[in-house]
């Protein structure tokens, strides 16, 4: 099922009241409460805490969590590589990030970014934002092995459409770059981490019972697809709750190419009870 609604509507005390009954009805088996945000999955885990007995088979995570778990049960020897820092300086992930494209757009070539960037500065477009955010709107779309599509993808929800083939090209040469560059300081982002656990999606089995997902307008549809991949198709197997109007993120967001039909299952709450 799917719970929209808008700020302060009370969607995550639901997704709270309805985990606790949903562990206390299924005593032996695990229910998940998940979100993207760490410090929110922090406050609902405390508040899980607070409204409930002790429920052993109700956890809470935040995705990234979620995902150096598994991976580190799928490939125990490469966790060091699951860091937002670089393992050999404090430099993060954004300090990387504006450096390797200072140095993409210096080089006027053909499998540079400069002249996307030329592009994107005459159309009135900060171009290290934008291509930043392609870079995301990509990795949540498709896996690695299908990373050609996007040459020819509807790139639904992105304002600008003048993106061509040949500037598309230069895009996916300099996310593979940029990957790359991650790889080589040892750090990754979500979108890294959700990809590389999306490489061994026919490897995982369904280990929970339920899982509900907060915010999940922040989730991406390769995200949205290992969470699937995580339960069997059943009653009371999957809830999602949010409002696609809070989106904050730059990914593809397609329930059915996640493999996620909600089937008429849709409700929303309008009224703001925070205020």
């Amino acid at each position: 099922a799917l719970l929209k609604g808008v700020s302060g509507s009370g969607k995550t005390a639901v997704v709270i009241n309805r985990a606790i009954r949903l562990a206390s009805k299924y005593t032996d088996e695990e229910v998940l409460i998940l979100t993207l945000n760490k410090p929110l999955a922090k406050m609902i885990e405390d508040l899980v805490d607070s409204a409930s007995e002790e429920l052993n088979n109700l956890s809470v995570m935040s995705l990234w969590s979620f995902c150096v778990q598994q991976l580190a049960i799928i490939e125990p020897d490469a966790s060091r590589q699951y860091e937002d820092e670089t393992s050999h300086s404090s430099e993060d992930i954004h300090e990387m990030w504006h450096e390797f494209y200072n140095h993409e757009i210096s080089v006027d070539d053909t499998d540079g970014m400069f002249h996307v960037h030329q592009s994107l500065l005459r159309n009135n477009i900060f171009p290290s934002d934008y291509i930043s955010e392609e870079f995301d709107f990509i990795r949540s779309a498709l896996p690695l092995e299908k990373r050609s599509d996007y040459l020819n993808m509807v790139r639904e929800g992105r304002s600008t459409n003048w993106l061509q083939e040949h500037y598309r090209e230069s895009i996916l040469k300099g996310l593979s770059r940029w990957e790359r560059k991650m790889k080589s300081a040892a750090v990754i982002d979500y979108l890294g981490l959700t990809s590389r656990l999306h490489h061994f999606i026919d490897q995982i089995k369904p280990t929970y019972r339920s899982i509900l997902v907060d915010e999940m307008q922040d989730f991406g549809t390769l995200e949205l697809a290992i969470v699937r991949k995580f339960i069997k198709e059943d009653d009371n197997d999957l809830f999602l709750t949010g409002d696609i109007a809070q989106r904050v993120l730059t990914k593809q967001h397609n329930h059915l190419a996640a493999g996620i039909n909600i089937k008429g299952r849709s409700f929303e709450i309008r009224q703001n009870y925070r205020n």
